[in-house]
């Protein structure tokens, strides 16, 4: 059974919409990070594209490490981060908060580089 162009265009559409990506690490600035009372701030900023925007990251806790990626999302959609971008300035901001219970943080991201290590504070 051969299936028609129409149907197959509609399909590579619809999957290619449904795609998560994210930016690389080579792609992105990191203008600043540092402890906050809710954790660690990450300042970045991603590449201008008319297309897509950076939502925020998203996080992977494995004891203290913490690995992290820069979601990349069309502008007409609002997906799901674990650590949502406000803007300043035209710099994004995203912070990573501690885990409950966890009293440090080693943020790695997604190309296995170390940003740092961070001791919490406060309980």
């Amino acid at each position: 059974m051969k299936i028609p162009q129409y149907l197959t265009l509609i399909l590579c559409v619809f999957l290619s919409s449904c795609e998560r990506s994210s930016y690389s690490d080579s792609e992105v600035q990191i203008k600043a990070e540092g402890y906050t009372d809710k954790g660690v701030e990450l300042q970045f900023v991603v590449p201008s594209e008319s297309g897509y925007y950076c939502p925020g990251l998203d996080l992977d806790y494995d004891g203290e490490k913490v690995k992290y990626s820069y979601v990349r999302s069309r502008v007409d959609q609002s997906p799901k981060v674990d650590a949502k971008a406000e803007e300043r300035d035209g710099v994004l901001a995203a912070t990573v908060p501690f885990a409950s219970g966890q009293k440090s943080m080693e943020l790695i991201d997604s190309s296995g580089k170390s940003l740092g290590k961070w001791q919490q504070t406060s309980p």
